[in-house]
């Protein structure tokens, strides 16, 4: 805006500015223009430019240390999950090194403990990956080692005697506070970096030995992701004492964020920085408050500068040009446009400021709340592992299955405050939920609660422990005592119990107990709680079932040396190197000594076979034998405790494994030795009789000899009569065919070769006609030979040779011979022969020739192909092979058997007539069965081969 001065205005600038005379204004006006700006606006505008400073350097100074403030607790927060983490996954290897403790105590003194712990040791080796190896070291001395191969070296090492002082000192801190100790990380025996954690061992208060566990460090750390660890931090880690286990030693000078990884001994600590330096971290929040603090303060300096030196400028303007009011009106216009511009700029970055302010003011606040989240998880996950370990550890110590759940009761109920818990298990067969005897409680009532429920087994219904055995699912009644659902509703009311939750325990997908919690006031759900309590009965199933087997097998091995002591018989066990490592009372009391003065022993050195050389040897010869998996059982004798010697039925049964590796051998005998008398005087008295029965019966054993021979022969004379018969028919007809037709058709033959030998220089014998007519009598002259020769082979006589036979042998040379014959006819070939097929008493070659013959007639039924069947069994005393196609059948009411009969356009219907006389000749039988259009079936029956011959090599 235009700005009006006069002479009074004049006064009053002077006044203030201390205005001189006109031409004094005039000669400081000359010299500000030739001089520049003076002293007071440069003076003004510098201490503005140094306090502005001052400030600038003031809020960068807080406002950095704020941002690293803020960059720590974000980056705590980013380090806490991969802390948690690794503390977590090495606290599960130490709780199965707690798991193979257990284990070991219950059974230290097993004679079975190595394949017992190879076994346990497998599914813990399995179930975590950096698990190096497990040992079991009773007297501190690796006796068992898992996994074996490559550790070696590893048994029979002395943990007492190490020679390395730190371990010795790990030990014995082992054994004395009964805790789990560690050592290292350092390099291991077996090489690689590792760490060794040992638990102590006590067996009726007294020191047993060692178990202990090798972990390899890097695969841990690879299960957590420090390795796949990508982020825009730099981590590492150290032990105790400060040594560098993951990551760069520079990290922890760098004022890192640390995190503490809790171990039984000690702990270790997880650093972190930003991988570009904390400095860098907060470049661009620093360098955007320096760029508008830098304008800030450059705005102001200038202002001040500008605004005092125009003052006094304006004062000599106006002063000297009266005339130019209007010029520097506009250019003070002109200023102030240009000071609300800077001041604009000046608002917007201040805006824009505050903006980025804000923004990061949010930021943080949901970092905050993330923070305070984790924190609580980690209290809420720190409080489970601790009520998971509690209960874990009293399980394992608990005797049996109920005392295991009523330790988790009330391990469970004092932890979350309940007032009453009780289990339901399912019952045996399954089909229902019984109430186990271990329960919990805190008053009188309760206790009259439980008794009220104790026969009750539950089937079915809708009540909460029948709904969350189906379901599998937790479930909570805010008040039991009122649930229209629940059958125990006034019950419960008079024990005054109002909430309740049922969490069901689950191991391989089967419930194996419900947990029931009842509360004296309503409530409404905790999810919190729920969740607690679900996650240690998710963590109970397995340990509950690995109790549950446990009871099991020593209510097995309870059974089993009840059984194996009160027999009557000598029962022991044997390594398969016959070293005795088990015998029951009745076999230690025939000799009078304790199992003591016997176990470790070879078997053959005990006093039972203290009777002679020779019976030591056999022995020793019959365990090898037995080592061999073979079954071994003869008489002996055995030493009583008084000297006297017994007749026993001794037997040396193998056991195998699941690889079929013989482990055990069971030793057995029986005293037979009064059996043994009796069948010695009922062989003198049988010895006697047979003598009276032979003397009164030889004669009529005699007279019975004639009489069968004479039988006999009188049946050989009768079958040899009618085959005789039979074949004189037969011999007549074809010596009469022969003479007839044999001639003749040798001429024909002889005259149709020379007339094909005439014709042939003829120009007619290119004539087809004339070809196929030579082609069709030679064809009849060869087929009407072959009818003479089936005549012959009918009136023969043949000569057999038997012998032990394999009948899937002869199949298949038949069928190696036809092989190319079938495939071209679209002929597919399925055999069934057993591989315990008995052999048969045959000639290999006669046999052959009729298998054959009826392949051949099976081949030719298929014309458009098919399936030939052969299908071998025993049954009894014969082979049963049977024969069978899917070609055109045998029309009904054809005996295909009868001479001269045929369903084919060619043949002479002698084949099967020479087939059924083969298998007459080998004492079998042959029958047939059709049906039209779906195939046939012969039956062949022949005598297996007697034992003696059957038992001769195949080939002879």
């Amino acid at each position: 805006m235009p700005i009006a001065i006069d002479n009074a205005g004049c006064g009053i600038l002077k006044k203030q500015v201390g205005c001189p005379s006109r031409e004094t204004h005039r000669a400081r006006f000359a010299d500000m223009r030739n001089k520049g700006p003076t002293r007071l606006p440069l003076l003004l505008s510098f201490l503005t430019l140094g306090i502005l400073t001052v400030l600038w350097w003031g809020a960068r100074h807080w406002y950095g240390n704020h941002l690293l403030g803020e960059q720590r607790r974000l980056i705590t927060s980013e380090l806490a999950p991969h802390g948690r983490a690794l503390g977590q996954a090495i606290g599960r290897r130490f709780a199965l090194l707690r798991g193979l403790r257990a284990f070991v105590e219950a059974h230290a003194y097993a004679p079975t403990l190595g394949e017992e712990f190879k076994t346990f040791a497998a599914s813990l080796y399995a179930e975590s990956k950096g698990i190096r190896l497990l040992t079991v070291d009773p007297g501190g001395v690796h006796r068992y080692v898992y996994p074996l191969a490559g550790n070696q070296t590893l048994l029979g090492h002395n943990l007492l005697t190490d020679p390395r002082p730190n371990v010795r000192a790990d030990v014995q801190r082992a054994i004395r506070s009964r805790e789990i100790t560690l050592s290292g990380p350092y390099e291991l025996r077996p090489g690689g970096l590792g760490l060794v954690a040992r638990l102590a061992v006590y067996k009726d208060e007294k020191f047993w030995g060692l178990v202990t566990m090798a972990l390899d460090v890097p695969p841990i750390f690879e299960v957590v992701g420090l390795y796949s660890h990508t982020g825009s931090l730099n981590l590492a880690l150290r032990d105790g004492s400060g040594r560098v286990l993951f990551g760069d030693s520079d990290v922890f000078k760098g004022k890192p964020v640390l995190y503490r990884v809790e171990l039984p001994e000690g702990s270790w600590e997880l650093a972190a920085v930003p991988s570009k330096g904390w400095d860098a971290s907060i470049h661009e929040p620093l360098a955007i408050l320096n760029g508008a603090a830098f304008l800030l303060v450059l705005s102001l300096t200038t202002l001040m500068y500008l605004g005092v030196n125009r003052q006094a400028r304006l004062a000599l303007l106006v002063e000297e040009r009266t005339e130019e009011a209007t010029r520097a009106n506009k250019q003070l216009e002109m200023d102030i446009a240009e000071r609300k511009r800077i001041e604009e700029e000046l608002r917007k970055a201040h805006e824009e400021l505050e903006e980025r302010v804000r923004q990061r003011t949010a930021a943080l606040g949901k970092a905050n709340e993330a923070l305070a989240a984790e924190i609580e998880e980690r209290k809420r996950t720190e409080q489970e592992r601790n009520l998971l370990l509690t209960i874990t550890r009293a399980v394992s110590e608990a005797e049996d299955f109920h005392s295991a759940l009523g330790l988790a009761l009330r391990k469970i109920g004092e932890a979350a405050n309940w007032d009453f818990g009780e289990a339901w298990v399912p019952a045996a067969d399954g089909t229902a939920l019984e109430l186990s005897p271990a329960w919990y409680g805190t008053g009188e009532r309760h206790e009259q609660f439980r008794k009220s429920t104790t026969p009750v087994r539950l089937k079915s219904g809708s009540g909460l422990i029948v709904r969350v055995w189906h379901s599998k699912q937790p479930e909570w009644i805010p008040d039991a005592s009122v649930s229209p659902l629940s059958y125990r509703a006034e019950i419960a009311r008079q024990a005054g119990l109002k909430a309740a939750l049922g969490v069901p325990i689950i191991a391989d997908d089967q419930v194996q107990a419900i947990l029931v919690f009842f509360m004296s006031v309503p409530r409404e759900e905790d999810k919190r709680l729920v969740e607690i309590v679900s996650a240690v009965a998710a963590q109970l199933g397995s340990l509950l079932q690995r109790k549950r087997a446990e009871q099991a097998l020593v209510e097995s091995e309870r059974r089993f040396h009840a059984i194996f002591n009160q027999t009557y018989e000598f029962v022991g066990l044997l390594r398969p190197d016959g070293m005795l490592l088990e015998a029951n009372e009745t076999a230690l009391e025939f000799i009078g000594r304790d199992l003591s003065d016997v176990m470790g022993r070879p078997f053959w050195e005990t006093p039972w076979w203290d009777v002679s050389p020779d019976v030591r040897d056999r022995l020793r010869n019959a365990v090898a034998e037995a080592a061999k998996g073979n079954f071994v059982r003869y008489e002996t004798e055995h030493r009583r405790g008084d000297g006297s010697v017994a007749t026993f039925d001794f037997s040396l049964k193998p056991v195998r494994n699941e690889a079929g590796q013989v482990v055990l051998l069971i030793p057995e005998g029986r005293n037979i030795t009064e059996r043994k008398r009796m069948e010695r005087e009922l062989r003198r008295a049988r010895d006697e009789l047979e003598i009276r029965v032979q003397e009164r019966t030889q004669e009529l054993a005699k007279t019975n000899e004639a009489l069968r021979a004479e039988i006999a022969e009188r049946q050989r004379l009768q079958e040899q009569l009618i085959e005789s018969e039979r074949l004189a028919a037969i011999g007549a007809t074809t010596a009469k065919l022969a003479h007839e037709i044999a001639n003749p058709l040798n001429g024909m033959f002889l005259s149709a070769q020379r007339l094909e030998r005439h014709l042939a220089g003829q120009p007619c014998y290119s004539d087809q006609a004339v070809q196929s007519a030579l082609r069709r009598l030679r064809d009849e002259i060869g087929r009407l030979n072959q009818l003479l020769n089936d005549f012959r082979s009918l009136s023969r006589r043949e000569q057999y040779n038997f012998q032990p036979t394999s009948l899937a042998v002869i199949a298949g040379e038949v069928f190696t011979m036809e092989k190319e014959n079938y495939a071209d006819r679209g002929i597919r070939v399925e055999q069934v022969f057993p591989p315990d097929l008995p052999l048969i008493r045959a000639d290999r070659d006669k046999l052959k020739q009729a298998l054959w013959n009826l392949c051949k007639n099976a081949v030719e039924a298929m014309a458009q192909g098919g399936t030939l069947t052969l299908n071998a069994c025993s049954s009894g005393a014969d082979v049963v092979l049977e024969i069978g196609d899917t070609g055109v059948g045998i029309p009904p009411g054809v005996d295909i058997f009868e001479p001269f009969t045929t369903t084919k356009s060619s043949g002479s219907g002698l084949g099967l007539v020479v087939v059924r006389q083969v298998i007459s000749a080998h004492g079998g039988t042959i029958t047939c069965t059709s049906e039209p259009g779906r195939g046939t079936t012969f039956r062949m029956t022949l005598p297996r081969a007697p034992f003696a011959e059957a038992t001769l090599p195949r080939d002879r």
